[in-house]
């Protein structure tokens, strides 16, 4: 159950669909840009990229009214490796991507490690895609969860130029809406069913500047949604609410063919359930907070 909703600031919020490219590669004098946050990256490309994930789980159980449980848990992973895309797909998404691991180091909740794992992986891209070493080499399956954090392997069909983006050139303080059906269809992708009435959200353009010699511009958006339909709730159980809040932050290479220089992405869910337990009619709720941070220099 976790998996499925978590997976909303990686997927929904992932900036590698396909769409049209930018025609505009520096900062215009006029100050006002075309937004694209869809990137065309070519095969061949290569970077550095070091990504933060932060995880804190909170449960309360109460039966009959009687706490019962009440526990937080946290994890973390850090990632520092070298990225190859190495293939795209039909649609000019990444589908194949080489990463020479350079450090990983996890915490479930007892203290940093660093597992053993290929210096080299090979990641396929699907539904919801392959984490292996470059010869195949299998990972541990708790290891493997623990990357699927930080490492995009699943496929991403939704075009989030058409739900983010916007079709008008904007100056830097603007906002607009989401499509919140668009929106919607992208959470169904992984398995949340919400209606686009209880979807909200908006991107502003934050800023346009150079960094590290690279004119980019910085956006931000957001999402909001309610009564959503959780999967694989277990038998019996009545979901009471469910809503999820994220947000991510792009800075964007005005070039569509860059992958971003940096991007923030933090979500929230809010799940209560009703269930029957061996003690009688039970209330489960379950808050989650995620952040995860890309930081990538390019080769």
């Amino acid at each position: 159950m976790r998996t499925s909703l978590l997976v909303l600031s990686s997927v929904v919020l992932s900036a590698c669909g396909g769409g049209a490219a930018s025609a505009h590669t520096a900062i215009t004098p006029d100050g006002t840009y075309e937004v694209h946050l869809t990137r065309h990256v070519p095969v061949g490309l290569a970077w550095s990229e070091v990504t933060h994930f932060v995880m804190s789980q909170h449960q309360t159980v109460r039966v009959g009214g009687t706490p019962v449980e009440d526990a937080t848990t946290n994890s973390t992973v850090d990632l520092s490796a070298d990225y190859t895309l190495l293939e795209n797909d039909a649609n000019g998404q990444p589908l194949r991507m080489r990463i020479e691991v350079r450090e990983l180091t996890i915490d479930a909740g007892e203290g940093p490690t660093s597992p053993t794992i290929p210096s080299v992986l090979l990641v396929v891209r699907g539904a919801p895609g392959t984490i292996t070493g470059e010869n195949g080499e299998p990972i541990d399956a708790a290891t493997l969860a623990h990357l699927h954090h930080v490492i995009p392997a699943r496929s991403h069909p939704t075009d989030d130029d058409l739900v983010f983006g916007t079709r008008t050139p904007q100056a830097v303080g603007a906002s607009w809406p989401i499509d919140a059906g668009g929106a919607a269809h992208g959470l169904g992708e992984v398995g949340l069913t919400v209606q686009p009435a209880n979807v909200g959200g908006s991107t502003t353009l934050v800023s346009a500047t150079t960094e590290g010699g690279v004119d980019a511009l910085t956006l931000r958006s957001r999402i909001t949604a309610s009564h959503v339909g959780v999967p694989n709730l277990p038998p019996g159980s009545v979901e009471q609410h469910a809503d999820l809040e994220a947000s991510v932050e792009f800075v964007l290479p005005l070039d569509t063919s860059l992958p971003p220089l940096r991007d923030i992405q933090r979500s929230a869910v809010d799940l209560e359930v009703a269930m029957v337990t061996p003690g009688g009619p039970g209330i489960v709720n379950v808050v989650i907070h995620e952040e995860e941070t890309h930081q990538r220099t390019l080769h």
